[in-house]
């Protein structure tokens, strides 16, 4: 979208395209890792839903999680993860992340993660 003001003209990105995608992806690639992500797509499914569609639910999920870690200042623990496969490196069942949060602006914002 192009927007202009006096002699200067610039061109919006579309920002929401670019998140959805981000978390329709996200939530796909959960699905291998998480457990209850797979249940919920199997019961999405299950209820007649497309592909696409449980995704976007899954997705939705993972929103509301975040966006309730992130007004609580929770930590998002690692717990359930899947059984080590070979060749591959998995990180040890229920590690804390702490996150140091800062604020700029009148926002919050992590300044660092912690293990």
């Amino acid at each position: 979208m192009r927007e202009a003001s006096g002699k200067r003209e610039w061109v919006h990105v579309r920002w929401a395209k670019f998140l959805k995608q981000t978390f329709q992806e996200w939530a796909q690639h959960s699905m291998t890792r998480r457990a209850w992500a797979r249940t919920h797509y199997d019961a999405q499914r299950a209820r007649g839903k497309g592909h696409q569609a449980a995704v976007r639910s899954l997705a939705f999920k993972w929103i509301r999680i975040l966006f309730r870690c992130w007004k609580d200042r929770r930590l998002m623990t690692r717990t359930g993860t899947p059984k080590e496969s070979p060749g591959r490196r998995s990180a040890p069942p229920n590690t804390d992340v702490r996150i140091m949060w800062k604020n700029i602006a009148g926002f919050s914002k992590p300044a660092a993660f912690l293990a």
